[in-house]
């Protein structure tokens, strides 16, 4: 229980992820079990694996940002570039 009261909410192992997917009880009966809520249930209910999604931002998603970043930089040079001619 949390100083304000609050219960914890257990975490998902794979093995319980994999109960859960595996199961045809009623989410609310799963989520007591586990000390799980029914949203948390129902999500690895609709998963194709127990395995937990990273929480590392993807490859894609980091060159992204960088070309971006140098496209910023191109236009900001350019730009600096044209106030010192006039």
């Amino acid at each position: 229980m949390h100083s304000d009261g609050s219960e914890v909410q257990a975490q998902a192992t794979p093995r319980t992820r994999t109960e859960i997917k595996e199961s045809t009880d009623f989410l609310a009966k799963r989520a007591e079990r586990y000390n799980l809520t029914e949203a948390t249930v129902r999500k690895w209910r609709s998963r194709e694996s127990p395995e937990d999604f990273s929480h590392r931002p993807r490859e894609k998603v980091l060159l992204h940002r960088w070309l971006l970043w140098l496209l910023c930089s191109i236009a900001m040079t350019e730009k600096e570039s044209l106030h010192a001619q006039l």
